[in-house]
């Protein structure tokens, strides 16, 4: 038990409690460092009634303290609830079959002009492509073929071919192959990633998308 530090005028029951104020305290501090709370040990510390000066403490009160105590220790350790994780289904193949739109381009330092295709995917993954659109009757493009195909990760891979005439400039003709690297859409309207677009012996990666057709 601490020595008695009361003052003038502070009676013996009001230098207890204050010393039992300061013990819990100590208590809890020491079941903070450790990860809980020891009730046990303080409770031990005060018996049923202590007699001091003619004036009696109630275990009660104090347990009733102490008990405030452990419930705030209590609820500020309990662990975050943990989020759910979203979970999709896996995909197939006939979740890209169907038809595409494709808008093919170039990067620098070329600076080939651009061109739309829709690229129909078949079950087994091989491109029936339409006729494309061009700026103008000068340029023509032989419709793309290739193969695409999506993995159970929605990953779609795959290769695109295509030859492109331009007239009278025979150095904007040329033929290009690309693989792609593309991930399905959450509501599969979209195919977006990556090409690595070879023309020339040279390859540029850049972005690539396949919009779904009406």
């Amino acid at each position: 038990m601490k020595a008695d530090t009361r003052g003038d005028g502070e009676d013996s029951v009001a230098v207890m409690m204050r010393s039992v104020w300061a013990d819990a305290i100590q208590m809890c501090a020491r079941g903070w460092n450790h990860g809980r709370l020891f009730a046990g040990p303080v409770m031990a510390m005060y018996p049923a009634s202590l007699h001091l000066g003619g004036g009696m403490i109630v275990r009660a009160s104090f347990a009733s303290v102490l008990s405030g105590l452990l419930v705030s220790a209590t609820s500020a350790q309990q662990p975050e609830t943990a989020k759910p994780v979203v979970k999709f289904p896996p995909c197939a193949q006939s979740m890209i079959v169907g038809t595409w739109e494709a808008v093919f381009t170039s990067v620098a330092p070329l600076t080939f002009r651009v061109f739309a295709c829709p690229i129909g995917i078949g079950a087994s993954g091989t491109l029936a492509a339409g006729n494309c659109t061009t700026p103008d009757t000068a340029m023509t493009v032989t419709p793309p073929t290739g193969t695409l195909t999506i993995d159970r990760a929605c990953h779609v891979t795959g290769t695109i071919s295509y030859v492109v005439t331009e007239r009278p400039s025979s150095y904007s003709s040329y033929s290009a192959q690309i693989s792609v690297s593309l991930w399905r859409s959450i509501d599969g309207s979209k195919l977006s990633g990556s090409q690595r677009w070879t023309v020339r012996g040279s390859s540029y990666v850049f972005p690539f998308e396949l919009i779904a057709g009406q």
